[in-house]
């Protein structure tokens, strides 16, 4: 495989959903998201993952990752869902996602938002 490759900016993430799960959840500040990737290349993205996720305001990622998506074909969007701690006081957060893929060639693809 080759180094990672942080010039592909075709491929984006975006937050398709926010929900509470249950009144559990909502007790706890726990959010939940769905979230997909977009395949916007050429070739087909293999073993597609999401590999950071940084959020701001202090809210925090309760989800292990990476998270794997599994293979996108182009032009296709692949689906995920994660949840977040949300603090007191915060109203609203940004998210920064990352991940990576591999070409046909064997080759790391990376991608952010």
């Amino acid at each position: 495989q080759s180094d990672f490759d942080q010039s592909v900016p075709q491929s984006w993430f975006q937050v398709d959903d926010t929900y509470l799960r249950s009144y559990v959840a909502y007790l706890n500040q726990n959010l939940s998201l769905s979230s997909s990737v977009r395949n916007t290349i050429i070739i087909h993205a293999h073993s597609v993952r999401v590999t950071v996720a940084r959020m701001s305001n202090g809210a925090v990622s309760i989800t292990s990752l990476p998270i794997d998506i599994g293979d996108v074909l182009p032009g296709a969007t692949g689906l995920f869902s994660m949840g977040v701690h949300v603090p007191d006081g915060v109203s609203q957060f940004r998210i920064y996602f990352q991940g990576q893929a591999i070409d046909d060639a064997g080759s790391v693809i990376g991608f952010s938002s």
